[in-house]
């Protein structure tokens, strides 16, 4: 049995084991326990409140408890958005591996054997990207949930305000909590697409990578082939490309996502800082005093599209089909506005789309 088989079966049995245990721990959100009352049933005593007329008294027994889910609620928000800005950073840190992969050289002067050689080199390469990929996806997915909770935390608060005579501390303005409920449920509609973006390319990479034929005119080829004539041929590597489109459509959902993220960062740092007692932030574990907004994320990004849109264009060269790169601003300095970001994303996705729609 080769080195590589016994590695591609280890990256499957470990695969298989994650499948397993996330598959166990999302049942219904409830495998792993519940350390505080979830979103769902926040969002029934919510809408039980609004219907509340009148100032009770009695509602006043809620309060330590509300008080206390408040501050915790506030407080786990923080870890979660602080947690987002690695996950996002880990997503370019997978791109750049994937980067590293790829586009196949010289492909036209390997034999048969190479060329299989080159396919399992890249079955492995896939896996352990889809590896990589899948655990941050769902790392994404249970920072969104704390978000959801959170989101229908504040809520409650705001609808039970003003409908007891006792004051429910922390002490947040009803338009702070509109604020802040209007800046999570922004970015938790933007990580959702995120996370169906990422779920689209994660199955892409675990799907299997057909042996290669030089006839094969199949969506699911890897390669294709031109024939020039006297023995020459031309091969372009579809596959690479084919994912690094995916890729570009799960960046364009981060970049979009990254501006929400800090604005909710800002946020959730003034009221934690006004209205939550620095030693309850000590017990809770919050990161938050030393949180900056996330404003590196995407240092290195410009030049890494520069690098996929010049690897294209020298692929259509040698395949013998017309590319035209991107005029792409790059910047060697400071970070630039996150929509010259996304417009570079844009561009280089189109030229790639195209390209692949010129190869078939």
């Amino acid at each position: 049995m080769s080195r590589i088989t016994i590695l591609r079966e280890r990256l499957n049995s470990m695969q298989q084991d994650f499948d397993d245990w996330y598959s166990t721990a999302d049942e219904n959100g409830k495998a792993m326990g519940s350390a505080e009352i979830k979103h769902v049933a926040l969002q029934q005593m919510a809408d039980k409140m609004a219907q509340v007329d009148i100032i009770w008294d009695g509602l006043g027994e809620l309060v330590p408890m509300i008080k206390k889910q408040t501050e915790y609620t506030l407080l786990k928000m923080g870890n979660s958005v602080t947690t987002l800005t690695p996950e996002i950073r880990n997503l370019y840190g997978v791109f750049n591996q994937f980067l590293d992969s790829g586009p196949g050289e010289n492909l036209n002067t390997l034999d048969e054997d190479a060329m299989k050689q080159a396919i399992e080199d890249r079955k492995e390469i896939y896996r352990r990207l889809s590896l990589v990929l899948h655990r941050n996806i769902t790392d994404l997915y249970m920072a969104t949930s704390w978000l959801q909770d959170a989101h229908v935390m504040l809520e409650f608060q705001m609808e039970i305000q003003g409908k007891t005579a006792e004051s429910i501390e922390p002490e947040i303005s009803s338009s702070e909590i509109r604020g802040l409920r209007r800046e999570i449920q922004s970015l938790v509609d933007q990580l959702k697409q995120v996370r169906t973006d990422g779920e689209e390319l994660t199955r892409l990479l675990q799907t299997d990578i057909p042996d290669y034929s030089p006839t094969d005119s199949a969506a699911s080829a890897p390669f294709r082939t031109r024939y020039l004539g006297g023995g020459y041929r031309r091969v372009f590597d579809r596959l690479y490309f084919k994912v690094a489109s995916s890729f570009l459509t799960l960046l364009s959902s981060v970049h979009k996502a990254e501006p929400r993220l800090a604005e909710l960062m800002v946020g959730v740092h003034k009221i934690v800082d006004e209205h939550v007692t620095r030693d309850e932030r000590a017990v809770r574990g919050t990161t938050l005093d030393t949180v900056e907004i996330a404003q590196d994320l995407h240092i290195d990004i410009e030049r890494a599209y520069s690098r996929l849109d010049s690897a294209a264009n020298s692929a259509a060269f040698d395949y013998g089909v017309d590319y035209t790169e991107a005029d792409l601003v790059r910047s060697y300095g400071p970070v630039r506005d996150m929509e010259d970001i996304i417009q570079a994303n844009n561009m280089v996705a189109t030229n790639i789309r195209n390209l692949l729609n010129l190869v078939g």
